[in-house]
């Protein structure tokens, strides 16, 4: 299985929040499943990317990680 995924951070009002999409596919390139999700950043200095910290992007992945996790038990061989 390989996983690509991308992330966008968006600002608003002053919150900034990262929005993330993985894609778990097979050998031939086909798409099997998608994670996706959104986290918030902490209130602090700067807009997008430069809002989000390593805490932020830890709790990114611990979650796609749990997803991830889940979606394997489910799977059938």
């Amino acid at each position: 299985l390989l996983m690509k995924g991308y992330f966008s951070a968006l600002t608003d009002n002053g919150q900034t929040t990262v929005i993330y999409v993985w894609d778990v596919l097979d050998a031939a390139g086909n798409r099997l499943h998608r994670i996706e999700g959104q986290q918030k950043a902490p209130p602090g200095s700067g807009q997008g990317f430069a809002a989000v910290t390593d805490d932020t992007m830890r709790a990114i992945a611990d979650q796609t990680i749990d997803q991830l996790v889940s979606w394997l038990a489910t799977r059938k061989t």
